[in-house]
């Protein structure tokens, strides 16, 4: 038997965050399966964020596109030297 899915079920078929934003590529296919309201997508690098944000903007979608800062205290890890 198929029933309803629950609210927290409807979220989630219904809402999409993305890590890594890139070129904007999967948040325009999200935005368009889900409407831009429904999607946020991040990235580190604040460059990117701004360059999705446009490249989504001229294909005529609206996600909440934030560039995010790693938190303070995590450090890359060193290249190795071996």
């Amino acid at each position: 038997m198929d029933n309803p899915p629950t609210l927290g079920q409807r979220y989630l078929l219904d809402n999409a965050e993305q890590i890594g934003t890139g070129t904007g590529w999967n948040a325009a296919l999200l935005s368009h399966r889900l409407g831009s309201a429904n999607v946020t997508t991040v990235e580190l690098d604040h460059a990117s964020a701004a360059d999705a944000r446009r490249r989504l903007g001229r294909a005529g979608y609206a996600p909440t596109a934030v560039g995010a800062t790693a938190r303070p205290g995590i450090r890359r890890p060193r290249p190795s030297t071996a």
